[in-house]
């Protein structure tokens, strides 16, 4: 049995503040509040050491601690080639005081749920560019400026429940992934690695027919090492090098695809039930794609000229695991981000 001690209560004031952070900054903290004790007792000693494996045990006792309180502390990596590893706090309550602490309206809990379902059904991209996410801004039930929309997206990028590409595209961030996790498992065109068995949402995809096996770049890149000269998918035995695996990810889109302001769900339809009529949806984005690039550099000098300042998001640590919404789904199809979560 896991009992609380001085230094988890000084450690938790620090997760507190800021929910969501890199396993280097846990570790400094770590090691901060272990010396905060020290100053008080020099005789305290650690009870883990203070390293990564160190602060992993600790996070896990600290994680016992507060699963009676509807909490949880996560430890996930980013989906990028270093595959960073950050440490979240999260709500694992449906309901309960800590979903009244969220410092978002329902208005912009809505908007982060629309990004969600618009990246998700952007498979195999899982993300949308920004003229797409600044579209929801204008959704009937959204009624943002296009600046506000822009300020509010920022938040969510800083707060890390979505993240930004060098392409200005967003995908769900690493927060995000840790925060949704058991919903975002649920759902279809989501898979986990094939490797390491956590949710991936850019990596590599076994092309072999039949096969579902995706794995992490980071992942991948171990599969490879392991039989550098014929290397093949673990689940199905295609050779990587006779079948190449495809990109998930925004490496799966062309960067025209950026400039797109319709959503990627009509397009997904497209492929998949293929015949002409289909064919002509997809004439008609690729019609659309000059007029769209100019959309986005019309919108793009509006919004560098008119700035952020008229948003009134507020910039503080709470995030989707204590929001709270009221009212149903807003699309006709069930929601990929429950209620009860945000």
């Amino acid at each position: 049995m896991v009992r609380s001690t001085d230094l988890h209560k000084v450690f938790l004031q620090s997760l507190l503040s800021r929910r969501f952070m890199r396993e280097e900054i846990a570790l400094e903290l770590y090691k901060r509040a272990v010396s905060v004790l020290r100053k008080l007792n020099e005789d305290y000693t650690a009870p883990h050491p203070m390293d990564s494996v160190g602060l992993a045990s600790f996070m896990g006792e600290l994680s016992t601690l507060l699963h009676d309180f509807g909490m949880d502390v996560k430890r996930g990596r980013e989906d990028t080639q270093a595959g960073k590893l950050w440490y979240a706090l999260v709500n694992t309550e449906q309901q309960g005081v800590a979903l009244s602490a969220s410092d978002y309206s329902p208005i912009e809990i809505t908007y982060f749920r629309l990004m969600v379902t618009d990246i998700l059904d952007s498979y195999p991209a899982y993300s949308v560019g920004s003229l797409q996410a600044l579209k929801i801004a204008s959704d009937k039930e959204i009624k943002m400026t296009k600046s506000d929309g822009q300020a509010l997206i920022k938040t969510f990028v800083a707060r890390g429940y979505l993240a930004e590409s060098k392409r200005g595209r967003y995908s769900i961030g690493p927060r995000g992934v840790l925060d949704l996790e058991p919903w975002l498992t649920r759902e279809e065109n989501v898979f986990k690695c094939d490797r390491c068995k956590k949710l991936v949402f850019v990596g590599k995809a076994c092309a072999a027919d039949g096969c579902a096996a995706h794995f992490h770049l980071y992942c991948y890149d171990t599969v490879v090492r392991r039989s550098p000269q014929s290397p093949s998918c673990p689940a199905c035995r295609t050779s990587f090098r006779t079948q190449p695996p495809t990109d998930i990810g925004e490496a799966a889109v062309p960067r025209a695809h950026d400039h797109f302001r319709g959503t990627t769900r009509k397009r997904k339809r497209a492929s998949r039930n293929g015949g002409h009529a289909e064919d002509d949806e997809g004439d008609e984005g690729e019609d659309g794609e000059d007029e769209g690039e100019r959309s986005y550099e019309e919108e793009e000098s509006r919004l560098l000229d008119g700035g952020d300042s008229q948003s009134q998001v507020a910039q503080s640590s709470a995030g989707p695991s204590s929001w709270a919404a009221a009212g149903s789904a807003r699309r006709t199809q069930a929601s990929v981000v429950p209620e009860t979560q945000l």
